[in-house]
């Protein structure tokens, strides 16, 4: 390894953003089946924290990362209803292969702009649910940009509330209660639950399709104070998207 050190300062210091879903455990992924999380890092978020930086940040590196599920990982860059490319893609992630890659040309990603980071898990060797958190055997889904000049941003996240999500899969009133206080009592309530739903095609289909859909989003400063109040939400973009065109070797 070499470090590269300069008493000379350069222009602008870096900046790393976390683009993706939020690292609770309102991830839920259903056992036995393939299935896709949206993480949403929206325009509000983007604008409050670019402040008066109206020509926007540099994207010139990226880092993707989930967990053992994760099969592939892409980050679609938005604007005005339109990909206009990607700040991210592997079409082929492995957990034990992961790496900082460096864009050819660097993206400008404007405070305008929309950034959904979409992460593909195959849990068909699985029995239980999977949620998100820190264990590599639960799970993550991010795209770690670097960038510059650096802002007073670090976490540009979201999730779809786990009480929609108890909702749709036909978890009871009662304990979908229970499930919502989670936080207090973290995994017994939670678990229980979701370990009584009969996971199948409709079930799970309608856990899915709650990822494009209104989500919670996180949007925190580097010293992790909220630019955005914990109660926000969006709602998922509309927008024409590229075509995947999966290759051999991700794109740089």
């Amino acid at each position: 390894m070499r470090l590269w050190y300069t008493p000379t300062l350069r222009q602008h210091d870096v900046g790393v953003l976390f683009a993706g879903e939020t690292n609770v455990m309102d991830q839920v992924i259903p056992p036995g089946t393939t299935f896709v999380t949206h993480g949403l890092c929206s325009g509000q978020c983007l604008r409050r924290g670019m402040g008066d930086l109206t020509k926007g940040i540099h994207v010139f590196a990226y880092v993707l990362h989930a967990h053992l599920l994760g099969r592939k990982i892409q980050t679609r860059h938005i604007r005005n209803g339109v990909q206009i490319g990607w700040l991210g893609k592997d079409s082929h992630y492995d957990f034990n292969y992961q790496q900082t890659r460096s864009f050819s040309e660097e993206r400008v990603v404007l405070p305008t702009d929309d950034i959904v980071t979409e992460c593909h898990y195959d849990s068909s060797a699985r029995k239980n649910v999977t949620h998100g958190a820190l264990s590599a055997l639960d799970e993550m889904c991010f795209a770690i940009l670097f960038y510059y000049p650096r802002v007073n941003m670090s976490w540009c996240t979201s999730h779809v509330p786990l009480r929609l999500q108890a909702e749709v899969v036909g978890i009871p009133a009662d304990d979908n209660k229970s499930v919502w206080q989670y936080q207090k009592k973290p995994r017994p309530a939670l678990l229980s639950a979701l370990g009584r739903v009969t996971w199948n095609a409709t079930t799970i289909a309608s856990l899915q399709q709650l990822q494009m859909g209104r989500q919670r989003v996180s949007c925190e400063s580097a010293d992790g104070h909220r630019l955005i109040e914990a109660s926000f939400t969006a709602e998922y973009p509309v927008f024409t998207a590229l075509n995947d065109n999966d290759r051999k070797c991700p794109v740089h």
